[in-house]
């Protein structure tokens, strides 16, 4: 926005300056050299070098004109500046633009808000957004107790805070819609804490989602509206509460895999004494062909009504990729899940509502070998760990009805 404006020639300029200095050259010739005496603005031609600034005058217009020298013709201004083009971006010889202005010229009025008025007219732009469960946006499959919920501040008011904050989280979205917490509704809480809120509602169940939402106060105790809802799903708090069991093929360990299992645990050996083993460890892999992937599928019938949500729990060692009637769940090639299977075995959840149908439907699943079975073992000794075994799956399949029934297709 143009607050003020003020306008003088260079020439003008260019005098006054060496007449505060008394320099005798104040009659001399500018350095802005204006040779338009016998030139018709109104058929300016860009290559008419018309204006041009000498460095050694203006040190700070090396190797452009910077600012506009401005002449006054009739009731318009002219204004003269560097314009794109030209041979080179020496003096005299780049181009010129030129530009007008209609006289008089007018200066916007000064806005006589109060800042307070202004941020007051503001108040709606300021919002809780991006709102995240343990950091993820809608996740699935959560087994935390306790989840932390956390949000960012959206305001158009430059150093706008939030000083408080109201969470609901609700068992159903309509009732969240209606601004009723029945699982916990925290009331105005007095903070500028916005990362990782713990949620200390009801208890939270097992294969469940769950959805919330928030407004918040800024720095001059003004509310926001209600943000988006948003929404999470739990997984499983423990692992009898699992339907699917531990299935795998016949397949069993190859010879020299049992003979090396019964070596020290991977970490409780030296780099040397690895390093040590690495040839022979070699010639008893080197006859191995090939490391056999499990194929597993299990059909299933959806006849309980309108289906309102699926969600596969799924672990599968070491690799897996699932397939819903013939298409594959995501675009995940054999998902990994590199962990040290001795202590921790990982699962996890994906929404497939729009691949299952009414009547019949099928769920495949190919397990590969990867870190739980190394048929072809490296130096970093995974093949002696005491977890390593052929490939295994456990899954369940949840399907949940528009009139709230449900249904779980189990690995079995």
């Amino acid at each position: 926005m143009l607050g003020a404006l003020f306008i003088m020639s260079f020439k003008d300029a260019y005098a006054q300056q060496h007449e505060d200095k008394g320099s005798p050259y104040k009659d001399s010739r500018p350095a802005t050299s204006l040779r338009m005496d016998a030139k018709d603005l109104n058929k300016w031609d860009p290559k008419d070098k018309a204006v041009v600034l000498d460095g050694q005058n203006c040190t700070w217009s090396k190797k452009c004109i910077g600012l506009p020298s401005v002449v006054k013709v009739g009731k318009r201004l002219a204004l003269f500046y560097d314009a794109p083009g030209g041979i080179s971006t020496s003096h005299m010889k780049r181009n010129i633009g030129l530009a007008w202005l209609n006289l008089p010229l007018s200066v916007p009025q000064r806005n006589t808000k109060k800042r307070s008025e202004i941020e007051a007219s503001a108040t709606s732009g300021t919002r809780p957004a991006d709102l995240r469960c343990e950091y993820l946006e809608n996740p699935l499959g959560i087994d935390v107790d306790k989840p932390r919920l956390s949000w960012k501040l959206e305001s158009a008011i430059h150093g706008q805070k939030q000083t408080a904050y109201r969470l609901l989280v609700a068992s159903s979205l309509d009732k969240l819609d209606k601004d009723i917490g029945d699982l916990w509704d925290s009331g105005k809480v007095e903070s500028e804490q916005s990362l990782n809120v713990e949620y200390k509602g009801s208890a939270l169940k097992s294969r469940t989602r769950y959805f919330w939402k928030l407004m918040m106060w800024d720095k001059s105790d003004r509310s926001s509206a209600w943000s988006s809802p948003a929404q999470w799903s739990m997984g499983f708090r423990s692992q009898d509460q699992w339907q699917g069991q531990w299935i795998q093929s016949d397949l069993t360990l190859f010879a020299y895999q049992k003979e090396l299992k019964k070596l020290p645990d991977h970490d409780l050996e030296t780099e040397a004494a690895m390093r040590k083993r690495a040839p022979d460890v070699r010639k008893m892999t080197a006859g191995v062909a090939e490391a056999p992937a499990v194929w597993m599928r299990k059909a299933f019938k959806s006849e309980s009504g309108k289906l309102r949500r699926a969600t596969l729990f799924i672990s599968g060692l070491g690799l897996y990729e699932a397939y819903l009637n013939g298409r594959r769940i995501n675009d995940h090639l054999l998902t990994v899940c590199p962990y040290d299977f001795g202590k921790t075995v990982p699962y996890h959840s994906h929404d497939v509502t729009g691949l299952v149908k009414e009547g019949e439907n099928a769920l495949g699943i190919i397990l590969g070998n990867g870190y739980f079975n190394p048929v072809i073992p490296s130096l970093l000794r995974e093949y002696a760990a005491d977890f390593v075994d052929t490939p295994r799956l456990r899954c369940e399949l949840l399907l949940e009805f528009e009139n709230g029934s449900s249904r779980v297709v189990p690995s079995d």
